[in-house]
């Protein structure tokens, strides 16, 4: 029965952590929850010429119009470069080659990318803030808080970085991040519309509205949209999954919790035929048949209830003693709540266990037969 209790709790606790495992996986790949892409060209009809090029100025008119159908919205772009150490810039070295992802806004708030060294970087032009993923800073071997020559492909003037901090985007080649305004101040030359993406988290049913009004916005600036909005993250997919198996560990939860009623019934049988000399004597004397069934039922029910409690206490100590010190540390996965509702049905299991396995035998007890005590 234990295992029962312990297997309710466990279900919904590891629904709880393999759901943010592999939606964090997602996230860090591929966008947060509903997260949708779109790419801008210009427009035939504008005879090519693209009359603002600011796209981040076109985003803002579109988040002026969407309000609060969207959560978050940034505009990336991303340019070949190469990052050198302080060490390799003093021995003249190439250095390694990276990409430079460049971001409107808050990356955090389209990606789950947790900070694992130093800090995030201030979206400020100068000093210049950036920071690494996890590969770029193995290749480089720049930690954070080091200063490092970044150069570009285009072959815009290099330029000296504060390396704030490193960061696990799931990415395996090697990153550099920058904000919007950093690119701005550090390359004359800015990305043609046709290079960035649009990245929007909503929700489903207002990408219509959004893609419409992007449409708009980018008309006013003789740019069309590319290919429409797309969805690009894939967490309904993964929820579909583990739903499936949460349903699974149900089952085995429940089954195990048939077993422990049926071992239940077949010790209380086995304790009934012990004690009927008891049980008679009792009913020799006088004691009703609802005297004796709650005499067994009783005993049976307490025991569910003592091990409801202990499985119960030991599910809260695994949630919050041995799960949050499994996890790395800056993890991407949050640390689990208690499910409480799962708790407490467990514990209730544990009780109505206990009640239906002994109702078997406190049954038998209430037909023992008088004249049986009598004869002995």
């Amino acid at each position: 029965m234990l295992l029962g209790v312990l297997g309710l709790v466990g279900v919904a606790l590891g629904n709880s952590v393999a759901a943010d495992l592999l939606i964090a996986q997602e996230e860090q790949l591929n966008g947060r929850e509903a997260t949708y892409e779109a790419s801008a060209r210009a427009n035939p009809a504008a005879g090519g010429t693209v009359i603002d090029p600011s796209i981040t100025a076109m985003l803002d008119g579109v988040l002026a119009g969407a309000g609060a159908r969207v959560r978050a919205a940034a505009v990336t772009t991303d340019i070949p470069g190469r990052l050198r150490s302080m060490t390799e810039s003093e021995q003249g070295l190439a250095g390694n080659a990276v990409t430079v992802t460049w971001t409107s806004g808050a990356i955090e708030a389209m990606r789950r990318i947790p900070v694992l060294d130093g800090r995030r970087a201030a979206p400020t032009c100068l000093p210049g803030e950036m920071t690494l993923n996890e590969p770029a800073a193995r290749v480089t071997g720049v930690r954070a808080g080091d200063q490092a020559l970044l150069s570009f492909d285009s072959g815009e003037q290099p330029r000296y970085v504060l390396i704030a901090g490193i960061v696990a985007d799931g990415a395996s080649q090697p990153i550099v991040y920058g904000s919007w305004e950093q690119l701005e101040c550090m390359i004359l030359s800015r990305p043609a519309p046709e290079d960035s993406v649009i990245r929007f988290v909503m929700s489903p049913r207002d990408a219509t509205t959004v893609e419409q009004l992007l449409i708009e916005s980018l008309a006013d600036r003789g740019l069309s949209l590319d290919g429409g909005v797309r969805r690009v993250d894939t967490v309904d997919g993964v929820r579909s999954q583990i739903e499936v198996l949460s349903t699974i560990f149900a089952v085995c939860a429940a089954l195990l919790l048939v077993v422990s009623a049926l071992g239940i019934a077949s010790v209380g049988i086995a304790a009934v035929t012990e004690r009927s000399r008891e049980l008679l004597v009792r009913r020799a004397f006088g004691a009703r048949r609802v005297d004796i069934f709650a005499q067994v039922i009783i005993g049976a029910v307490l025991v569910g209830a003592i091990i409801g409690v202990i499985g119960f206490a030991i599910a809260i100590g695994l949630t919050y003693g041995l799960l949050p010190s499994l996890l790395p540390v800056a993890s991407s996965i949050a640390a689990p709540e208690f499910p409480w509702g799962a708790g407490i049905l467990g514990l209730a299991a544990g009780i109505g266990t206990g009640l239906i396995g002994g109702a078997v035998p406190a049954v038998r007890a209430t037909r023992l037969p008088i004249a049986e005590a009598l004869r002995r």
